[in-house]
């Protein structure tokens, strides 16, 4: 892992300082994450390796900043009780991959383009959700799901933001774009 981040961080700068980057591209949010685990609604779920391949109708990133004296063991139990573990039953939300941003290192802070949004502190945590529905049918259970993390004073949710599925080789949702 670490072996080919070097080598990969090396010839980024490389192709860019011969004018083989892509200077063009507007990079939201380039960041690297260490995986921390996924909670499920069914018994047999579809594995988070396999979900972005299996079809989903959406996903929502949440991205959450654990409150002062919160560690990450606290945040899961909170999840495992009531918060995640109340957002899955008895809706279309199938399952929740919570991820942390990996710090700025000699690669990723020497990088020869802007890569956008920053990953936040130690204290984030971005969550991604597999929703079997229209995120839009869910969006309150988010919304709830956001007061509770607040009111239970383990965090608070700094973005929520609903995808739809892409239907590739069409214009789906163009018309939409605002």
């Amino acid at each position: 892992h670490d072996e080919h981040f070097a080598w990969a961080g090396k010839q980024v700068v490389d192709l860019y300082m011969n004018d083989r980057g892509f200077s063009e591209r507007t990079h939201a949010h380039t960041v690297l994450y260490d995986y921390l685990g996924t909670q499920y609604r069914d018994e047999d779920p579809v594995p988070v390796e396999l979900a972005l391949d299996h079809g989903y109708a959406g996903m929502v990133s949440v991205a959450v900043d654990l409150a002062e004296g919160v560690d990450q063991s606290a945040f899961d139990a909170f999840n495992e009780t009531k918060g995640v573990t109340s957002l899955l039953a008895g809706s279309s939300v199938a399952s929740c991959a919570s991820w942390r941003p990996i710090a700025l290192d000699d690669v990723t802070a020497n990088a020869p383009m802007d890569l956008g949004t920053p990953p936040g502190g130690d204290n984030r945590v971005m969550q991604l959700f597999f929703v079997e529905s229209d995120v839009r049918d869910e969006w309150q259970r988010f919304a709830d799901y956001a007061d509770a993390i607040r009111d239970a004073g383990v965090g608070n949710v700094v973005s929520a933001a609903p995808f739809f599925r892409t239907v590739v080789g069409t214009d789906t949702y163009v018309d939409e774009i605002w």
